[in-house]
């Protein structure tokens, strides 16, 4: 695993990691911002509750919640990751609407490369069919290096009653179906609550 001391060194052109940290007094400050983030940009359904996501940033060995911050901007964004051994699973990855499309996405995205060093990296992603955002994000993963490796997952329900949601699995290494069947199951077996 990468220590944080790491995380500061991690620089693209202008925007780095920064691991968050719930006891430092900078982060609780800024932590609201991305809250409102996480909450407005993933809908109910693709979303944990925030004080969830808390007990994760405090407990969990295998979760990172990353600021994106910018050298002169400031806040961006935020990604969150698991480590798996031998992979990456990016479960929320956002910018801040009034700062979208000015390549800060693909500067965090070559950020979380390096942070990740040559271990592969997974996201979910809404099928392309759904809407045109859905199609512009599948785009901007592809034009970074990242393809479509499994377009019959369900996302597995962050809430009780509610139905898993269908969803591709984008990887940055091309690998065989029973290899990505593995993956998923992890995924499905670490990230998500069970009922």
């Amino acid at each position: 695993m990468h220590e944080e001391s790491i995380a500061p060194k991690l620089m693209s052109p202008k925007v780095r990691l920064s691991l968050c940290n719930l006891s430092n007094e900078k982060h609780l400050k800024q932590i609201s911002l991305l809250r409102q983030l996480y909450e407005d940009s993933f809908p109910h359904n693709e979303r944990r509750a925030w004080n969830e996501l808390e007990q994760l940033i405090r407990y969990e060995a295998a979760y990172r919640f990353f600021f994106l911050e910018h050298s002169e901007l400031g806040i961006v964004g935020f990604v969150t990751l698991w480590y798996f051994n031998t992979f990456y699973y990016g479960e929320h990855f956002a910018i801040l609407p009034q700062l979208r499309n000015q390549h800060l996405g693909e500067q965090a995205l070559g950020c979380i490369k390096e942070y990740i060093r040559s271990e592969s990296l997974y996201f979910e992603v809404e099928p392309g069919i759904l809407s045109q955002i859905a199609r512009r994000r599948i785009g901007y993963y592809e034009r970074n290096g990242f393809r479509i490796v499994k377009s019959d997952y369900l996302q597995p329900p962050y809430h009780p009653d509610e139905q898993g949601v269908p969803m591709y699995i984008m990887s940055s290494e091309q690998r065989d179906s029973q290899y990505i069947d593995r993956i998923c199951k992890t995924i499905v077996e670490r990230v998500y609550p069970v009922f």
